[in-house]
């Protein structure tokens, strides 16, 4: 048989989904929600069902009454749904080892320029195969490493990369060893419409130990929406995460799951008009490589 109480929420732990309840006759007792439990909070007033002993929250209550056993509850909250993300342009880098053939996942989109990069199975994040950069590429071998999307500084044009107005731009970058003092990847419209731009640039630090990322965001009127190091230091010998997301009025930046840039309050869709993906690596050091890049919608 069950039977029917309010209780209040004294406490709650997000991570088991335990609730500990205040009853009405002054005990402390613990009960389980079936629904999102990220829509309570401590001190509501809830509706209780004793089942099998166990006290399970079906609701919340509205207003608590003084007399009587009628109730007025809430519906359940069922969370929205997540936002659609459409995929504009991926490069998951599969391919014959060695190849210098690369294309987007989607196959509409090859590079303007490449240099001395190429598909590898030497390491890979998903797949069998990633980019790597200074892979020794014959007839390429004392050439720094590059990849360029869209216009090559107007020697070598190419098709742009339309960026959303809001977008997730992700990659994975695995640094083997210590000797890399340079591996920049930016983001930007060479064609100068918008003054939009995302640059990053890892190096080796000798002095700390460490490897050092620097972040510079530019948004599309051309103001500093960041500049500096980044507070997560690169790993060795392992895949690194990047995400960036670009909202509507914000952006956020993780590495390795940490946010390390977060600027809300911006203007209107402030990354939008990029066009331009480029990587480059110095020829002195030893090779990196790239993996499962993506860039979405929003």
């Amino acid at each position: 048989m069950t039977t029917f109480d309010t209780a209040k929420i004294r406490s709650i732990d997000r991570t088991k989904g335990r609730i500990e309840l205040s009853m009405r006759n002054g005990l402390v007792s613990v009960g389980t929600y079936p629904y999102d439990i990220a829509t309570l909070r401590e001190g509501m007033s809830v509706l209780i069902g004793k089942v099998d002993n166990s006290h399970v929250i079906l609701n919340q209550v509205e207003n608590v009454p003084r007399l009587g056993t009628s109730y007025s509850v809430r519906r359940p909250i069922t969370p929205p749904p997540p936002p659609v993300i459409t995929e504009v342009f991926t490069l998951d880098f599969e391919g014959d080892n060695g190849s210098i053939t690369i294309v987007d996942g989607i196959g509409s989109i090859v590079p303007s320029y490449r240099n001395n990069c190429a598909i590898s199975s030497d390491y890979f994040y998903n797949g069998i195969s990633s980019l790597k950069l200074n892979a020794g590429v014959l007839g390429e071998e004392g050439d720094d490493a590059e990849l360029k999307y869209h216009d090559y500084w107007g020697m070598y044009p190419g098709d742009p990369i339309l960026f959303p107005d809001t977008f997730e731009f992700r990659m994975t970058v695995l640094l083997p060893t210590t000797n890399m003092y340079g591996l920049e990847v930016d983001m930007f419209d060479g064609e100068y419409l918008s003054d939009a731009g995302i640059y990053f640039y890892s190096w080796y630090d000798d002095d700390t130990s460490k490897f050092i990322t620097n972040i510079y965001i530019y948004d599309r009127q051309g103001s500093e929406i960041f500049g500096g190091n980044i507070s997560v230091y690169l790993l060795i010998g392992a895949w690194n995460t990047f995400v960036l997301t670009a909202g509507s009025d914000f952006i956020e930046v993780k590495v390795n799951n940490v946010v390390v840039v977060s600027e809300t309050g911006l203007i209107g869709n402030p990354l939008s008009g990029l066009q331009d993906l480029y990587f480059w690596e110095s020829t002195y050091d030893d090779p990196v490589y790239i993996d499962s890049l993506y860039i979405k919608e929003l």
